[in-house]
């Protein structure tokens, strides 16, 4: 399955397109741009890969939390794209993207907080586990807004990027079509 995954809830406008059936990824762009930018980003990333629109068998939205105005534009853009395909839409969490994306994290660790920064002194914050090394992460608790401060005391491995990487999206978007979470 051809699956666009797309995440406007950082400071950029994540794009990955990969085949859920072989587990590749096609072409990724994270480009710092405003998020009404979108289709463009997703445009240029399809022409890299060489897919078509018409190609597209699923899409995957970044549903936050993030910033307000970016979340509403990609969730939004992701909807109308996936109503004109007629393919189905599904949410993936954005922290849980972010904790996809950092290829930092040690191999035995079991335990992960992913941190976006929510302006205004304060950041978004989530705790994800899993089981094994290699396995995915998954929420061990809802999100939270937390002050700067408080980010420094969060015990475990913590993942501080300005966005996902089109890796780590593509990543939690197959997790959202295999779970079938929809939108």
């Amino acid at each position: 399955m051809k699956l666009v995954c797309l995440d406007t809830s950082g400071r950029s406008v994540v794009v990955a397109l990969c085949d859920t059936s072989t587990d590749t990824i096609a072409a990724g762009t994270a480009v710092e741009v405003r998020a009404q930018g979108v289709l463009a980003v997703l445009d240029a990333t399809l022409r890299t890969a060489g897919w078509q629109r018409s190609d597209i068998d699923a899409i995957a939205v970044g549903i936050g939390p993030g910033g307000f105005t970016g979340v509403r534009v990609g969730v939004a853009t992701a909807r109308g794209l996936a109503e004109a395909l007629g393919v189905p839409l599904h949410g993936v969490p954005s922290l849980a993207a972010l904790v996809a994306s950092d290829a930092r994290i040690p191999n035995d660790a079991t335990s992960a907080w992913a941190v976006l920064d929510a302006r205004r002194g304060e950041h978004f914050a989530q705790r994800f586990e899993r089981d094994m090394p290699g396995d995915a992460w998954r929420a061990a608790a809802t999100p939270s807004t937390r002050a700067n401060a408080q980010i420094e005391q969060l015990d475990g491995y913590v993942v501080k990027l300005p966005s996902p990487t089109p890796a780590g999206l593509a990543m939690a978007g197959t997790v959202a079509v295999r779970t079938a979470r929809t939108a």
